[in-house]
């Protein structure tokens, strides 16, 4: 069987965090964090509420609670966004610690030919037909090849010469798998 693209790349533990981001924010929104926009706004409000009721006398409740209502919620947002990288990243080192191996710092060799599309490394090779990718996501430094809900192939821009390069690939997988995203 003929190679028609050959990749080696490293994938780095910046590569391995984006795509748990990624994958959090864009495929996790099952069960209760589908609710947690609603969840942030709430709490905005009952905080500004609460707030208003100990304001400067000079100023209207109905200036009050507006204004705290927004500053509440991005001070929230922003605590949350800095506070989930912060936990993955605690997350990954207790992983590490315990003599588990996550997928990162090792090099990587992915090959795809007529059939499917394999990704080699130390220790595993892994074979995915092209019908068995869900979905093929450019994320910020990566392409993310995913052939289940949660599993990927990370192929960071690194790996490709040029963006002409991974256009062409992509265009390539998407054709092979019948996918038009």
């Amino acid at each position: 069987m003929d190679t028609i693209y050959n990749f080696k790349c490293s994938i780095s533990e910046d590569n391995y965090l984006a795509y748990n981001i990624f994958a959090h924010e864009n495929l996790n929104n099952l069960g209760w964090t589908k609710f947690m926009p609603y969840l942030f706004i709430s709490a905005a409000f009952i905080g500004a509420l609460l707030l208003g009721f100990f304001r400067v006398p000079d100023v209207p409740f109905l200036v009050v609670v507006p204004i705290t209502s927004v500053l509440v919620y991005f001070i929230t947002i922003l605590y949350v966004a800095s506070s989930y990288e912060a936990g993955l990243k605690k997350s990954m080192k207790k992983i590490i610690d315990k003599g588990f191996k996550l997928p990162f710092g090792r090099n990587v060799e992915v090959l795809c030919n007529d059939e499917g599309f394999i990704s080699v490394d130390e220790l595993a090779e892994t074979r995915i037909k092209y019908t068995s990718v869900t979905q093929i996501v450019e994320g910020k430094d990566a392409v993310y090849v995913f052939f289940s809900a949660l599993q990927a192939f990370i192929i960071p821009f690194s790996a490709f010469e040029n963006e002409a390069q991974r256009n062409e690939f992509l265009a390539f997988l998407k054709g092979k798998s019948g996918i038009e995203n």
